[in-house]
């Protein structure tokens, strides 16, 4: 009864909220470009779709059905489209060919290398996106907007998370394929053959190729031994002190800078629990090792 008096209230809620999140998204990248004009790689997620999803919404239940348009002001959407249509940097299989082509996995140990895999999304995470996403197509079914819209929120925000933003890690024979949420780039998965790289580090531990011994050698983590990466070209005493916290609790691989780009430094542990870091970080050595006596022996 409430709803039938006053036809415009419930609309007009729903409609702010949209556009507040379209404000917020629009601020996040406004944040992200100066962050980054400073040198950082950091970036300040917004929320895609939930913005237009509103805004469909509020027009579909208002009086006036084509304010529902107005959800197409949510260049997220559009964002989404250039994603997967024009840019498809998150094409894995794109990435795989360029690792596997002019190389061969080597025949020897090939049933003890195992690829090292991790992916954010779990069956929990469908199973619940299916079920909300139920729930919202029946409250619409049924008139019941509210149901619609309590469900159908949450199941727009695990949209992306399931599709193009979720977190992807695989190591094998070839090298490294990976994908972290950036921002609005929609997660673009990179990848880097094994000859690309210049150290792992683990902790308080880095391992680098020792040329003379053909194998991999461990050193404790210090400025020195950073100075020598690309990654790390320049680093002084002091700017390992200021970092020392960050880089000796964390799991990283140092990327040589190559022809077609700069030096990276990769975070590996953010893809794996704490406490399976340590046996990740043999078999990614494993990997690496294997690769290096297949190709100089």
């Amino acid at each position: 009864m409430w709803f039938k008096m006053h036809p415009w209230v419930f609309p007009i809620i729903i409609g702010g909220i949209g556009i507040l999140y379209l404000i917020v998204n629009i601020a996040a990248i406004i944040e992200t470009k100066k962050i980054q004009a400073k040198g950082s790689d950091h970036h300040i997620s917004g929320i895609p779709f939930l913005g237009g999803i509103h805004l469909l919404i509020a027009g579909l239940i208002s009086p006036i059905k084509w304010l529902a348009l107005l959800c197409i002001l949510d260049f997220t959407f559009w964002w989404f489209l250039y994603a997967i249509f024009i840019d498809a940097g998150f094409n894995k299989s794109d990435n795989t060919e360029k690792l596997t082509q002019g190389y061969k996995p080597p025949k020897k140990h090939a049933k003890t290398l195992k690829p090292v895999k991790a992916s954010g999304v779990g069956i929990s995470d469908v199973l619940v996106f299916l079920m909300l996403l139920a729930f919202s197509i029946a409250g619409y079914a049924g008139g019941n907007v509210i149901l619609a819209y309590l469900a159908g929120v949450p199941a727009v925000m695990l949209f992306p998370y399931l599709t193009l933003k979720r977190p992807y890690f695989k190591a094998d024979t070839y090298g490294i394929l990976y994908r972290k949420a950036s921002g609005f780039q929609y997660g673009n998965t990179s990848s880097f053959k094994w000859e690309q790289v210049d150290a792992i580090i683990i902790d308080n531990h880095i391992f680098t190729i020792d040329e003379k011994l053909g194998d991999i050698s461990e050193s404790e983590l210090n400025s020195d031994a950073l100075a020598r990466l690309d990654a790390f070209a320049g680093c002084t005493q002091e700017k390992y002190e200021d970092m020392a916290e960050w880089i000796e609790d964390g799991f990283f691989i140092a990327v040589k800078q190559h022809e077609k780009g700069a030096p990276e430094l990769i975070e590996i542990g953010s893809f794996f629990k704490q406490k399976d870091v340590l046996q990740i970080g043999e078999m990614i050595k494993d990997l690496w090792q294997n690769w290096w006596h297949s190709n100089v022996y």
